[in-house]
Order: structure tokens, then sequence, then C-alpha cells
């Protein structure tokens, strides 16, 4: 994490499986150590499609998604993945909800 922290460039952690949300202060604090404060933390959710949507809606600034054409035939984590057809119905729905909070009615 610090040699990723000291390059400057943006560091993207994806919190462990088993890791308390709160314990992932302890990563944001070691990587901002080295003088970087561009970190992003990607959080693994328990229910994918849900997850996402309330993302989102609670304001997130991005999304980190994992998809396969054939989830039943990824080699690793298939069960987890999105499948790739199902990824633009579901962009368009976090869009829309993206832009009706930034420019409510």
């Amino acid at each position: 994490m610090l040699a990723a922290g000291r390059t400057g460039k943006p560091v993207n952690v994806k919190k462990g499986q088993f890791l308390a949300p709160g314990d992932m202060r302890h990563v944001v604090e070691k990587i901002r150590s080295t003088g970087n404060a561009q970190v992003l933390l990607t959080e693994r959710g328990t229910s994918f499609g849900y997850h996402v949507r309330a993302a989102v809606a609670a304001g997130c600034d991005g999304v980190f998604l994992e998809v396969h054409p054939d989830p039943d035939r990824a080699p690793s984590d298939g069960p987890n993945m999105l499948p790739l057809d199902s990824l633009p119905s579901l962009l368009t729905e976090v869009t829309a909800i993206q832009r009706v909070l930034r420019h409510p009615v």
C-alpha cells in the first residue's frame, strides 16, 4: 500500500471480505501518510444489484462492477459477477438515479 501511495496516482483498495467497513480508515490513513490523498475504496457489497443502486442513491462517486459474458464459465468469482448483457440496463438505472439526485425536479 505504501508503494502504491508513493506513486502519487489514485489508489483503489477493494475492502477485504471479512474486514469491517470501519476498519478501512486504517487503510486510508496508511496511504495518505505518503502524501497521496487520492484514495478510492471499493465496497464488496452483499446483494449486487440492490447494493449498487443504493450506493449511487447515497452519493457514491463511482461503482466497480465485475461482469462476464458467461459468469457460470468465469475462471473465478463467477457467482458474484453480473452477466455482461445485464450491464447496459443497470448503468441506465444508476445514471438516472444520479441525474435525479444532482438535478432534482
